[in-house]
């Protein structure tokens, strides 16, 4: 499978500005700043021994998930990307094995205005291992219970 770079990017958690860290905030510099968005779904979070890390369940009729829609700048290109998706644990070859996987979302824009992106969403089965983040915002989930994000 040849990877296709992708158009905007929505991103709710560790990847966000704030919470971004190590290798994954060199890749996320690469693109624009972003604008704060939202999508439909349910947010989850996961404690690491390293830290936390969000899950996204997408779903048209769930809640709002906030997060940021980033486009790619120039230097973005095909082998970052496919550092981003070993990141997330998309394998674009073989889905049924990812964590995640990257896929085409609706989302609002804070100015009101729809678009589409592309998002990392949940692969898994939600277990007792999932603690659902009734209002959709991890890094307001993170200053609530003085967690730390999972580095990258």
């Amino acid at each position: 499978m040849s990877l296709r770079l992708p158009g905007p990017l929505f991103f709710y958690g560790v990847l966000m500005p704030g919470l971004v860290s190590g290798r994954m905030a060199a890749l996320v510099g690469l693109l624009d700043p972003g604008i704060a968005a939202t999508v439909r779904g349910t947010l989850y979070a996961v404690a690491d021994r390293r830290g936390h890390y969000p899950v996204l369940v997408a779903d048209p009729a769930g809640g709002t998930v906030a997060g940021r829609v980033h486009a790619p700048g120039p230097g973005f290109g095909a082998a970052e990307l496919a550092e981003m998706d070993a990141f997330e644990g998309y394998l674009p070859d073989d889905p049924g094995r990812s964590d995640y996987i990257r896929r085409a979302l609706p989302a609002t824009l804070a100015d009101g205005r729809a678009t589409a992106c592309e998002a990392y969403v949940w692969n898994r089965a939600v277990d007792g291992d999932l603690v659902r983040i009734p209002h959709g915002d991890f890094a307001r989930y993170l200053v609530e219970t003085g967690m730390n994000p999972l580095p990258g």
